[in-house]
């Protein structure tokens, strides 16, 4: 997940997931801190233990001025 602050001052981004079990994946951090503008990457890695199929999943971004973002991603589990 790529994150961008687009504004010169310190900044704190939460990321919420929603669609998948808390065990079916593994966020890097769900707090990313900006000294200023910038670009940050937070690595998602899903499960592949998840049942097969694609899986609908909503990531939430917000910031503490009261920015909110979201948007969903498909990931898919092939059968073993």
């Amino acid at each position: 997940i790529t994150l961008s602050n687009k504004r010169y001052r310190e900044e704190t981004v939460s990321l919420e997931l929603e669609g998948l079990p808390e065990d079916g994946y593994t966020l890097e951090s769900a707090q990313i801190e900006f000294a200023s503008a910038g670009r940050k990457d937070v690595l998602l890695k899903i499960s592949p233990a998840l049942s097969p199929g694609l899986h609908p999943v909503l990531i939430r971004a917000r910031s503490g001025d009261g920015w909110a973002g979201e948007f969903r991603i498909y990931p898919f589990i092939p059968k073993a």
